[in-house]
């Protein structure tokens, strides 16, 4: 989770360390401190959320290669299974276009392709319906146009052509028709002319064919099934090829794997060996050969590349192209494109890779799991679904599309990914990726992959073995920078730092065994971050940052004000925490607190933190439907906030251990108004106070029988039972562990020590019978016994697969009579869970999760201990501002109601009993009595006491409002809906951007039942329909606080239209982040021969500096871009929109709604005349 590269290479070391309550301290060299080197912060801001990338289907992206063929020309064209397109490749493998296949249908794969010396493209698909294989044969045009097509029932696996047009099709399925798997030869119209099945031959899985005709068949030897007892006896020999016997007499040998080659009229002239082969090529270059991950040139016994050292592997489909050279097509959960041999004669061969990775689909964020940050930024994505078709498809927590780390820049711009081989189930998910020196690093449960670009890794180091004892490693979280990976072992209770090459050069358990006891209470951590020689461990259970050195020794432990679910180290060295209550901090390297905010929206999920090197802060998260239950859940949303920092005034004095965190803010909307009208004043206050928890015993009863070690529950259960270890408050947790098997075993009893817990179970294995109820016993004796505390909730916590061999009524009996809660986590990766358990736990007041995914176990966790943020902020509070003297205060218009002091210029709220949620919020109006830039107070602040009784005072920040003097300009109306006009041949690449703030939410008119958002909806419509689809193409963005691309350019109508219907109304005016947005739809989808065209609507003033609006429509007007700018009504900054437009002629009032048709009309006419 960390950067590419620092900006400052100096390492930060504390001056003094211990200065919040609660620091353990160790000596430390002296240096620099990070507060004399950056200015103090003491807040954030949100002024970007990366999501809803739409995605595009485009030449050189690839999800599934799965054939590759060279034309006449040298064109390539390289088949995608997955989109069900065609990518078409200059010689040089310059992406030049791409096309989808027509009309395939459900359950319908195109598989192969072959090109002819015509230039037509044969594309076989094919499809299991109902266990009935079929298959389709397309013959199109190069550019996509077809042919013809023919449908067959043949399970047909491969196609080739001959240079005279015939077809050829090998069959690895008997046929009805025409008998044993074998070849069947077409004519060039589709035609049946044979079939080839000479007796050497089994089950024929790839073929090519010369120049010359001669036929190369890959074929496999299949082993025949056993014979009902009784009847049918083996499998008969091959029969006689259907063309006719050889000349002579002569013995066929017994069919052996490998190529056969058949001479131009098709009789047998021998067979090569080759073992598990996937595929084969012929061409100028000579014949070849591939099994998964290796290329041979024919009667070679090695690979044309050794294997060892390759950095490169995958299924495998071959091509010789009439220029020369090999070509393979690579499919691979890394990469996904060809692998070009220029000189196969040579060994080794040289080769080079080229392509990039569309599955999953490229876009999103869909489901963000962790994000590193430096010069760019990787966001490393969860496995997921896709259901619907585009653009209303729907995304769920089911994992069908592999893993993939996104690449964004830190414009906001979706560049590409990497693929991740994660399992299909969590625990075998990669669960965290870092950057440093231009590399980036992915992490799964015993391994560190580099990956130096988006190819293939590196290396690979699995970190199995390094501890004492059965010890396993269960990797949790990592970080890289200077050269070195620090990785947090969960599992093994301890760090491992590797060096760039993935050597070891340390490793230290967090605790020593035996330590835990003597040392108090001890957590494992959640999080780790590297900041050169230091280590920092983000410790959730225990509220803290423990400071440790690459070797272990402790240089310092410092609390936090909320427990740390993550950490980053920013590129000054400042640590910045991300806290489970949805609050982010900045500390100094000693812990000193210099920033805090919270993230936009804490009902949604916050998951990770990175800091960028240009200070800028990521955080990624996801809104999951938790109401739909079960482990399938629907993903609502799903992105990145984007956080800059602004310097306020501090909090007085700056929250210690144990207060609340509280942040104020002002603002002024909108920020820039004529003289005469007013503007709102908003003062917010959001805060949280430490989460309240009962102290709690927890009895961990886990199922080690031998089903847990079938499918993936033991993994999955350990997983979640660590994650949840890690979210518990040591302090006020003792946690026991027993297990159960053919008899029950105290494997600990109840300690504070979570990382010997954590270590114990990470070592777990599944084999013998399910006897649970002596577990259960055992367990409660453990929490009745001498080591029961009164104060504390007992409970049971059972981790099975739910299918007991024993009774179980009664023990589950007795713990409730105990007073003994009871809980269970449920897993079934090898078994489905027993229905009457289930029924019976259920039925004693257990809660019971099944498959628990990674989102669930953080509720899960907490309800364990009921652990809930206090309710309360402040017990009072009482705010003060003060209006400047050029500034009139609107009488009555506080909310809630103020006292408002005229001879002192004041409004004051004393407010009592103020809860956490929702934010505290106060308004009213003001009118500037003159033109100018001014601020809108000179002091507001907040005098309060938090509901820990902790004192102090709160100052807002101060916000300007510019005033100018009202400008008038005449509208240009009526006008005509089209003027006449001869339209030029440039075709049009337009996005509308249209304003979607709650203003546009007002009626479109007095007693109109429209809206204005309805109208320039119906104005939009009537624009797309003058232009010419799908010839020209149209992109939509909706802008408010943020922006939105609602479809990328497409030529589609009924896309567009969808896209329109998608405009919804939310706060703020963000007309840059708009502009910006289409920007990025023009620069990722936009033709160099169009007219480049953004057409931008908005019906009131920019929330925000006025700088980046013109800053971003100078960047659009300077890459190409028309610029049309339209203010509907009179709250529009005229000056402002006419700047933004390409010229004054461009900006175009519009007085009212019913204007906007008109208006559009006149900018399409200008746009398809050539007009600009």
């Amino acid at each position: 989770m960390h950067r590419v590269a620092r900006l400052a290479p100096t390492l930060v070391a504390a001056a003094s360390i211990g200065l919040l309550a609660g620091a353990t301290t160790t000596p430390t060299a002296a240096g620099p401190s990070a507060p004399d080197q950056v200015p103090a912060v003491t807040t954030y801001v949100r002024v970007d959320t990366w999501r809803d990338r739409p995605w595009a289907l485009t030449p050189g992206r690839y999800g599934d290669v799965a054939d590759v063929s060279s034309g006449p020309d040298g064109r390539r064209f390289v088949l995608d299974a997955f989109h069900e397109a065609v990518h078409v490749l200059d010689a040089d493998g310059t992406p030049r276009s791409v096309w989808r296949i027509p009309d395939l249908g459900q359950d319908v794969s195109p598989s192969r392709l072959d090109v002819g010396a015509d230039g037509a493209l044969r594309i076989l698909s094919t499809s299991c319906e109902r266990c009935r294989p079929s298959a389709r044969l397309d013959v199109t045009a190069a550019d996509g146009t077809p042919d013809w097509a023919i449908f067959t029932a043949e399970r047909y696996v491969d196609v080739g052509v001959r240079p005279d047009g015939r077809i050829y099709l090998a069959r690895a399925a008997e046929s009805d028709v025409h008998g044993p798997s074998a070849v069947d030869v077409l004519d060039a119209g589709g035609q049946y002319l044979e079939t080839v099945k000479p007796p050497e031959m089994d089950t024929p899985i790839r073929l090519d064919v010369a120049r010359d005709g001669t036929v190369y068949v890959l074929h496999e030897i299949v082993i025949p099934p056993t014979p009902n007892p009784g009847g049918g006896g083996p499998r008969p020999p091959p029969g006689p090829s259907a063309w006719g016997a050889v000349d002579g007499p002569r013995q066929a040998a017994a069919p052996v794997a490998g190529v056969i080659v058949l001479a131009p009229d098709h009789t047998y002239v021998e067979t090569v060996p080759f073992e598990f082969g996937i595929d084969v090529a012929v061409g100028p270059a000579g014949v070849f050969v591939a099994r998964y991950g290796q290329v041979f040139a024919l009667r070679e016994p090695e690979p044309i590349t050794p294997l060892r050292g390759q950095r490169w592997t995958g299924r495998v489909s071959l091509d010789v192209p009439p220029g020369g050279g090999v070509l393979g097509g690579l499919s691979h959960c890394h990469f996904q494109g060809l692998v070009a041999f220029p000189e196969p004669a040579v060994r080794p061969a040289p080769h080079a890779l080229a392509g990039a990775l569309d599955r999953p689909p490229l876009e999103g964020p869909v489901y963000p799991l962790r994000v590193a940050a430096g010069a760019s930024a990787t966001v490393l994505q969860g496995r997921f679904s896709i259901s619907g078709a585009r653009p209303g498809v729907e995304y769920r927590t089911r994992a069908t599309e592999p893993q993939s780390a996104q690449h964004w820049t830190l414009a906001g711009d979706l560049a590409g990914q990497m693929g991740v081989c994660g399992r299909a189930q969590e625990a075998g998910w990669a669960w965290d990726v870092a950057q440093d020196g231009g590399a980036t690093f992915t992490m799964d449960a015993s391994c560190v992959t580099r990956r130096p670009d988006d190819a293939f890794p590196e290396w690979t180091a699995c970190l199995d073995g390094l501890w004492d004892g059965d010890v396993v490693t269960r990797l949790g979280a990592m970080d890289a920078d200077g050269g070195r990976i620090a990785v947090l072992d969960v599992g093994g209770g301890g760090v491992v730092v590797l060096d760039a090459s993935g050597a070891i050069v340390a490793h230290w358990p967090i605790a020593p065994d035996g330590a835990g006891a003597a040392a108090g209470p001890v957590a494992p951590p959640s999080d780790i971050a590297l900041f050169g020689d230091r280590i920092y461990l983000a410790e959730q259970g225990l509220a803290r940052i423990d400071v440790r050195g690459l070797d272990g020794h402790r240089i310092a432990a410092w609390p936090t004000l909320d427990s740390p679910i993550a950490a980053s180290v920013g590129p000054d060295g400042d640590v910045f925490v991300l806290g489970r209550g949805g609050w982010a901090f900045r500390h100094a390297p000693d812990g000193a607190l210099k920033a805090q905010w919270s993230v936009p929206d804490r009902t949604l999920q916050a998951r990770d933190i990175a800091v960028a090197d240009d200070g800028r802060v990521l955080v990624p998260y996801t809104d999951i439907d938790r109401t739909s239950g079960g482990t399938i859940a629907k993903i609502v949303q799903a992105g990145v906030w984007v956080f800059e920092p602004r310097a306020v005034p501090p909090p007085e004095p700056v929250p210690g251990p144990g207060a609340c965190a509280a942040r104020p803010d002002k603002r002024a909307a909108p920020g820039r108004i004529p003289l005469g009208r007013t503007v709102d004043v908003t003062l917010e206050v959001e805060g949280t106070c430490p989460a309240t928890a009962t102290p709690v015993q927890i009895a961990i009863v886990f199922d080690t029988s031998r089903s847990m070690s079938w499918g993936y529950a033991m993994e999955a259960a350990q997983r979640s039972v660590l994650q949840t270890l890690t979210r518990l408050d040591a302090r006020s947790v003792e946690v026991a562990l027993v297990t159960f098997a053919d008899a029950p075993t105290l494997a600990l009893p109840l300690s504070r020590d979570l990382v010997a817990v954590a270590r114990h179970v990470s070592a777990l294995v599944g084999m013998g019978d399910t006897q649970m109820a002596g577990g259960i016993e055992l367990a409660v004796r453990n929490l009745t016994g001498p080591a029961r505390d009164p104060a504390a909730r007992p409970m049971l916590l059972i981790v099975t697969d739910a299918n007991p061999k024993d009774q179980t009524l009664a023990a589950l009996e007795a713990a409730r009579a105990a007073g003994i809660d009871l809980a269970a986590l449920v897993f079934q990766g090898g078994q489905e869970a027993d229905e009457a358990f289930v029924s019976l736990f259920e039925g004693q007041g257990g809660r019971i999760l099944f498959d628990p995914p990674s989102w669930a176990l953080a509720d899960f966790a907490d309800a364990l201990v009921q652990a809930r943020p206090q309710d309360g902020l402040f017990e009072t509070v009482t705010v003060v501002d003060r209006i400047p003297a050029n500034m009139r205060y609107v009488p009555g218009s506080a909310r809630p109601a103020a006292v408002f002091d005229a001879p002192a210029n004041t409004l004051t709220w004393a407010l009592r009993g103020v809860p956490a949620a929702p934010t505290l919020r106060l308004t009213y109006r003001l009118e500037p009595l003159e033109v100018g830039t001014w601020p809108t107070n000179v002091e507001a602040a907040a005098d309060y006491r938090d509901a820990t009784g902790a004192v102090g005072r709160l100052v807002f920040p101060v916000p300007e409002v510019t005033v100018y003097a009202p400008e008038r300009f005449a509208a240009y109306l009526p006008l005509a809906l089209r003027e006449a006009c001869v339209r030029q041949a440039r075709p049009v690449d337009v996005v509308l951007v249209i304003d979607a703030s709650v203003s546009m939410a007002d009626p479109a008119a007095a007693g109109a039942a429209g809206t204005k958002l309805d109208a320039a909806r119906t104005a939009a419509r009537a624009f797309v329909r003058l232009l010419g689809l799908p010839a020209d193409r149209v992109g939509v963005v909706a802008f408010n606080e943020t922006a939105r691309r609602l479809t990328g350019l497409t030529g589609d109508l009924a896309g567009v239209d969808a896209a329109l219907d998608r405009l919804s109304p939310e706060p703020g005016t963000r007309i840059d982040a708009g502009l910006a947005e289409a920007r990025r739809v023009l620069a990722a989808d936009g033709r160099a021969g169009a007219q480049s065209a953004i057409v931008v609507l908005t019906d009131g003033l920019q929330n925000g500096p006025l700088p980046p609006v013109l800053d971003e429509a100078a960047a659009a007007k300077a890459a190409g871009a028309v610029v049309y700018a339209i203010g509907l009504g009179p709250d529009v900054d005229d000056g402002l929109m006419r700047a933004v437009a390409s010229s004054p002629a461009h900006f175009i009032p519009s007085p009212t709604a019913a204007d906007l048709a008109a208006i559009y009309a006149r900018v399409s006419t200008r746009l398809v005349c050539g007009g600009g």
